[in-house]
Order: C-alpha cells, then structure tokens, then sequence
C-alpha cells in the first residue's frame, strides 16, 4: 500500500512539472537589446608556432646560398623540404624555426616566456604545464621554462595562451628579422 502511494505521489509530481513547464520553465519575457552583452573577438588567438623539423645553420660568412633557404641574421634556415639539402661543413644549431602570426621567421631556443597575473601561480603553472623553471623575474611576474616534451611545445604555447592566469606567453627568441624601433 505504502509502495503504491509513493508511485502515484512520483507520477502526480512528474505531471504537475510537464503542466507548469511552461510557465516557470521557459521564459515568457524578451531581453531588451541594451542588456545583452557579446563579443566580436574570439577568446584564441593566433600563436606563434615552432616548426620543429627546421634546421637552422650557423652562417657567419654569408658562404650558404641557396633560394631555398631563409636568411635570420648570421643564420640560414630550412623550414621544410629544403632542409634536406647537402649542406655538409656548415655548422647545425639546435635553434629552431618560428612562424610568427604576421608569417615572418624568427628563431628560438625552444624556451618560452610566460607573464602571469599574480606571482602565486607561478608553481601551479609550471606543474599543470609540466614546465621545467628556468629562470624568474619576480618584478615583472615572468618566468623562462623549459617544456618536458618537446614534440608538445605547440600544444603547451596554445594552452597556456588560453589560460586565465597567463597574461601573455612567447617563444624566448634569439634572432629575428625585423627589429621593433
């Protein structure tokens, strides 16, 4: 008997919701155009991006020539196919390709710069991240890391340039080709 009270109390609760849906549930009301509150820009940004099969060689006598090689500073980088070209005696760094959103090349030591909010994020970065910490400059709440996986270096620049406690993060850049005046 109890069990039967309890199934039509359940069933009268359940018909009453589907009756009054309508009037509590879906609102009855327009907003008026001056309260809603958007966006044109889009929360991603376009990052940098390292192209980790670049090769950059070491050209302090301007002796490489090639068309299809880039020209950074004392640099000479092949950013894709070319890089398969003979270039025996020529010194490879260990520096690499970076496009950069305008699409000119720079070049990085694969360390990234990151400027964040407050200075009490800085270790909960570096662990959600699995950053390796460089160097830090507690006045201006910046750091130098070091990715742990270098095949996801892309990935980490993007997350973390959508995180809410980064202000801004960047490829720590050792040449580039236009100077800021």
């Amino acid at each position: 008997m109890k069990i039967m009270r309890i199934v039509l109390l359940l069933i009268a609760i359940v018909v009453l919701n589907v009756i009054f849906a309508d009037r509590y549930l879906i609102p009855t009301k327009t907003i008026p155009t001056d309260q809603i509150v958007y966006s044109d820009k889009s929360p991603k940004t376009k990052n940098e991006f390292v192209l980790l099969n670049s090769q950059v060689y070491l050209d302090e006598t301007n002796s490489i020539e090639s068309d299809a090689l880039t020209t950074i500073g004392k640099y000479k980088v092949a950013t894709t196919a070319e890089r398969y070209l003979p270039l025996g005696g020529q010194k490879l760094t260990s520096l690499k390709a970076v496009e950069m959103p305008n699409g000119s090349f720079e070049l990085t030591d694969l360390k990234i710069l990151i400027q964040i909010k407050d200075s009490n994020f800085l270790y909960s970065i570096q662990s959600d991240y699995g950053l390796n910490e460089l160097e830090v400059f507690p006045s201006i709440n910046t750091a130098v890391y070091s990715v742990r996986n270098i095949q996801q270096i892309n990935e980490t620049v993007a997350s973390l340039s959508n995180d809410s406690r980064v202000l801004n993060v960047s490829f720590n850049l050792v040449e580039m080709t236009e100077v800021a005046e």
